[in-house]
């Protein structure tokens, strides 16, 4: 998507989803500039949003990245994320959202 990035992963205990997230970004956005692949490319955004996932669901969930072009000409991104904290009753301050 040209907006946004899903990804599933499994995560150590012993690594914080901060600390991951950190080095993702920078490690992708180094890469992106040196490649020079996404010429239009400014880096990340500051926040990123993450969800846990059961074992049962990791199959569900592959299916939906795999689609997720498909899924978005139906529902946008921030459309999409709305409905994914209000169906796990997860309260939000839209300022946090757009």
């Amino acid at each position: 998507m040209d907006d946004h990035v899903h990804i599933l992963m499994g995560l150590h205990p012993s690594l914080s989803l901060a600390d991951y997230m950190r080095e993702l970004k920078t490690g992708t956005s180094r890469w992106i500039s040196q490649e020079g692949i996404f010429p239009g490319f400014n880096g990340w955004q500051d926040g990123y949003g993450a969800f846990t996932i059961s074992v049962r669901e990791q199959d569900a969930v592959i299916r939906y990245i795999k689609e997720q072009q498909i899924h978005h000409q139906q529902t946008d991104y921030l459309g999409e994320l709305r409905s994914i904290l209000d169906e796990a009753r997860i309260k939000y301050d839209e300022k946090y959202i757009a």
